[in-house]
C-alpha cells in the first residue's frame, strides 16, 4: 500500500495526474455507535474509501483552488506513476479552468428539482463524493431484480427503462419506455 504525501487535512501544495495505475480516495466520516449515558450520540471517525480514480484522472486541485486543507487522503491501489504540478505553476496554468468546471458541475446539480434548497456546500460535497460513470449504448446499468445500491443522474444522453412482463401461459413481452 502506498500513500501520497499530502493527506487529509494537510495544506495542499501539488496537483497530481495519474499516468499509470489507480488510487483510492479516502475520507473520514462520523459513524454513530449509540447513545451515551448523558443522551448524546457516541460518534467514532471512520476512514473509508469513497471513490477509485483510474489512469488519466487528476486530484489535488480543490486544496489549490480554494486554498484549504486537503479534503481527502489518496492511497495507491497498485504501483502508480504521476505527473505532479506544484502550486504556483498550477495557479498559472489550470486553476481558473478547474474552478470553472467545478462550478458548472455544481450548477447542473442545483438546477435539478431534487436538489432544490440545497446549499452550494452540500452540492459540492455531493459532487465530490459521486463518481462519474459513462455507459455505452445498449449497455445495461442494472437488471430487473437487482437491489438498488446507487442513485443515477443522467447528465447527457438518453436511457430506456425495460421490464419483462409474464402473462398467461408464460408468454413474455418486453415493455419499453423512453
Amino acid at each position: 500500500m502506498f500513500f501520497i504525501k499530502d493527506c487529509l487535512g494537510d495544506v495542499g501544495t501539488t496537483f497530481w495526474v495519474i499516468l499509470r495505475g489507480s488510487v483510492g480516495v479516502w475520507l473520514n466520516s462520523d459513524q454513530i455507535l449509540g447513545k451515551r449515558e448523558n443522551g448524546e450520540n457516541a460518534i467514532v471517525k471512520v476512514f473509508r474509501e469513497v471513490r477509485t480514480l483510474p489512469k488519466g484522472s487528476a486530484f489535488g486541485e480543490l486544496a489549490l483552488t480554494d486554498n484549504k486543507p486537503r479534503a481527502a487522503s489518496i492511497i495507491c491501489k497498485e504501483n502508480c506513476d504521476f505527473a505532479v504540478l506544484d502550486k504556483e505553476p498550477f495557479k498559472e496554468i489550470l486553476r481558473d479552468s478547474m474552478k470553472k468546471n467545478l462550478f458548472e458541475e455544481i450548477n447542473f446539480l442545483a438546477e435539478l428539482p431534487l436538489f432544490n434548497g440545497w446549499t452550494f456546500y452540500k452540492l459540492k460535497e455531493l459532487f465530490l463524493h459521486s463518481p462519474i460513470i459513462s455507459y455505452g449504448r445498449n449497455n445495461p446499468v442494472y437488471d430487473e431484480g437487482d437491489q438498488p445500491e446507487k442513485m443515477y443522474i443522467v447528465k447527457k444522453g438518453t436511457f430506456k427503462v425495460m421490464r419483462m412482463m409474464d402473462f398467461h401461459n408464460n408468454n413474455h413481452i418486453d415493455i419499453e419506455r423512453n
